[in-house]
Formats: structure tokens, C-alpha cells, sequence
């Protein structure tokens, strides 16, 4: 994989390639150390087929905006993608999923790994190193919205301590039952959430 990629890369008279779109061939068993670290890369697609991504595979690939790992990869090396997604002002990556065949994740194997929010896969039965994420506000605890709430009415949002404290959820608002009220504006700098759910207890 590595010839056929600098072959593609620099091109065949050594031109630079400034954003890529790497989707790696179903088929493909392995890939060296370090491969793709520091390259421009803005999205990648790593095949079940690869069953381990090694380390430092993708680190420091700040330009990436979307990373898919299908099914079938098995282990995530020590800081594969430490400081990648790090370029916040085109396209953002919060939210990650790891596949169910997944069972092991390194050290800072996605540290700094630009705004991630979310992680969807994981289960306790996963070797996951303890600093895997360092750095996001997966496990930082960075803001996060907590409803405002006075007399079974919502004004607003307020900052929670830690994500799991918020009323905010995988990309989903979650009003409590018991709220009869949203004030008017409550929501409208509030751009974190795609759906709402509300309560019956609304009437208005």
C-alpha cells in the first residue's frame, strides 16, 4: 500500500497534492507506521479487511473532516489519530463510530482528535487504553448544554460540567417530562442538536 500510495500521491513528476480523499481497498491486510501522518488528507475509509490500523497511521492529519472504519477492523494502534480533525473552520467531526469488531484502542489513539463529542460502539468489554481520547471533549468534559429551568419553564440553555450532565445527546435535545413551558428564544443560538423530543407535560 505504501508504493501504490506515494505513486498516487506526489504524482507521477512529484507534483504536491494539497487535500485527499483516501479510501483504502477493500482487500487491503496491512499498512506501515506512520503512513498517512501529516499528510492533507480530508476524508478516509478503511476497510474490514484491515485488521489492525497502526500507529501513528493518521496522526496529525488535521485537514480531516469524515473518517469511516468499517466492520472488520480489530484493533486501533497507540496514536493513530492523535491530533487529527484539528482545522475546526470547514467541517467538523463530533461524532465517531466504532465498529462492534473493534476491541482494542491504543494510547492517545485519538487524542486531540479535533471536537469529538461523541463515541458510538464502545462497550465495557473493549480494551480501551485510559488516555485513548485524551483531549476531547469526550472525556474532558468540556461545555455542554443544561437546561435552564425555573418553575417547570425553560429559558434556555447553561453550561453543564460534563457532557454525560447535559441535556444534549448524540445530536438529540432531550426535554424532561415535568416542563410545561419554553420561553420564547430559548433555543435560538443553539445550533448542537438535528431533534427534539418533547414532553407531554408541554402546553406551550
Amino acid at each position: 500500500l505504501e508504493e501504490a500510495w506515494n505513486d498516487e500521491y506526489y504524482g507521477r513528476n512529484g507534483n504536491w497534492i494539497w487535500e485527499y480523499e483516501l479510501e483504502i481497498p477493500e482487500g487491503t491486510i496491512g499498512m506501515a507506521d506512520s503512513l498517512f501522518s501529516e499528510l492533507p488528507i480530508t476524508s478516509v475509509t478503511i476497510p474490514g479487511s484491515v485488521k489492525r490500523i497502526p500507529e501513528y497511521a493518521f496522526c496529525e492529519c488535521c485537514d480531516m473532516k469524515s473518517l469511516t472504519i468499517n466492520e472488520g477492523v480489530e484493533e486501533i494502534g497507540a496514536f493513530a489519530f492523535e491530533c487529527a480533525a484539528c482545522y475546526w473552520d470547514d467541517g467538523v467531526i463530533t461524532t465517531l463510530t466504532i465498529p462492534a469488531s473493534v476491541t482494542k484502542i491504543g494510547e492517545y489513539a485519538f487524542a486531540k482528535f479535533g471536537y469529538l463529542k461523541y463515541v458510538i460502539g464502545l462497550d465495557d468489554t473493549d480494551e480501551v487504553h485510559s488516555d485513548a481520547f485524551a483531549g476531547t471533549p469526550y472525556v474532558e468534559g468540556w461545555e455542554s448544554p443544561m437546561l435552564m429551568i425555573e418553575d417547570g419553564v425553560v429559558y434556555g440553555l447553561g453550561w453543564a460540567t460534563r457532557f454525560d450532565d447535559g441535556c444534549i445527546t448524540n445530536g438529540v435535545l432531550n426535554i424532561p417530562e415535568g416542563i410545561t413551558n419554553i420561553a420564547e428564544y430559548a433555543f435560538s443560538s443553539v445550533y448542537d442538536f438535528n431533534k427534539v423530543i418533547l414532553p407531554s407535560s408541554l402546553r406551550s
